[in-house]
């Protein structure tokens, strides 16, 4: 446009121009078709550019999903080592998603380990006659929610931070796993299977476990399950000695047979909770609430057990030993306490109208 601008002007003035201004103006004209000459070769080294790192992005983006088709391939193989080395592709590849700034591909590789947990135990034929071999499966599931379970409570700011990713592990299948000392505070886990786990020193306080299945569970050491959630949930045989479990939530749910020797379930909630040969010697449920015809049959809760405040309302204690337990201010109207063993237990200000 500045040129053909100068031409035009030199054109319609060029008889009535000095000959010193007809050279400055041509001189003009030069300086502006180099610029125009500059900008343009810029431009087009800038288009290049351009064109370069799109290409490159998308080269990168195609190797990202060939991985992921790798990784998936590698989930779905019959040897077990094979499947943990897809587990932690996965894991890697999460990462190289978020760095590629493509969260949304990053949750589907958590995605797809999350739906490894929920799928059956995968033990094919020749492992399954092979003891070692058929740990293998275990190894796998167990690497997954390991794997979850560093990464979720990372801080949010730390590249591999899996902080603002759903890790919801609902319906699980972590069946007789090992999960000692993970740190599962706030994780969703509604009816998953953790019959037969070993969750020695677990921190899972604030978790959802409504309806998960703990039957035969080991949760001692000093597992902490304060304000979980865990209404519903089956706990039968479940080793709970010296378990944490204050302001928990346990309506509903089934502790027959359970140990809780020593276990902390003060203000916990226990509605019409069944702790049926429930072995509870020196527990504490201060001003636990077991109302709801919460059954205690045959439970023990001697050797001191506190149920200082504790409401049983209609709970029924039939058989249950209660010797030298703790019950000042306890509230026992119309529990039922057929053959119940009291001696020397605390009753200074309980109410036992119409028990």
């Amino acid at each position: 446009f500045v040129v053909a601008a100068v031409i035009a002007v030199v054109i319609s003035q060029w008889k009535t121009l000095q000959p010193g201004q007809a050279t400055v103006i041509g001189g003009l004209g030069v300086l502006a078709a180099a610029g125009i000459t500059f900008f343009s070769q810029h431009l087009s080294r800038a288009s290049e550019e351009n064109r370069s790192q799109a290409n490159l992005a998308d080269q990168r983006a195609r190797a990202l999903h060939d991985r992921y088709a790798m990784a998936n391939n590698q989930l779905a193989h019959e040897s077990a080592a094979v499947r943990l080395g897809g587990v932690y592709a996965l894991r890697s590849l999460a990462d190289d998603w978020h760095s590629f700034g493509n969260d949304n591909e990053r949750q589907v590789c958590i995605d797809l380990l999350r739906a490894q947990l929920r799928l059956p135990e995968k033990i094919s034929a020749a492992d399954a006659a092979d003891p070692i071999a058929s740990q293998g499966e275990a190894e796998v599931r167990q690497a997954i929610i390991q794997v979850i379970a560093a990464r979720r409570l990372l801080p949010y700011d730390d590249p591999q931070s899996w902080t603002a990713t759903n890790t919801d592990m609902s319906n699980s299948v972590l069946r007789g796993l090992d999960l000692s000392r993970l740190d599962l505070r706030g994780a969703v886990l509604i009816n998953a299977d953790l019959s037969g786990a070993t969750l020695i020193d677990v921190i899972m306080s604030g978790a959802t476990l409504i309806g998960a299945d703990f039957s035969r569970a080991k949760l001692t050491g000093h597992a902490d399950l304060s304000k979980e959630n865990l209404s519903r949930a089956t706990l039968t045989h479940a080793d709970l000695m010296n378990a944490k479990l204050p302001c928990g939530d346990l309506t509903d749910a089934n502790l027959t047979d359970a140990m809780l020797n020593k276990a902390t379930l003060t203000s916990a909630t226990c509605r019409r909770a069944i702790f049926t040969r429930a072995k509870l010697l020196g527990a504490d449920l201060t001003n636990a609430t077991l109302t709801g015809e919460a059954h205690l049959e045959y439970a023990v809760l001697s050797d001191h057990a506190k149920l200082i405040g504790a409401d049983l309302t209609t709970a029924y204690l039939n058989h249950a030993n209660l010797n030298y337990a703790a019950l000042d201010s306890a509230i026992l109207s119309g529990a039922h306490l057929d053959d119940a063993q009291m001696k020397c237990a605390h009753l200074t200000n309980a109410s036992l109208t119409s028990a």
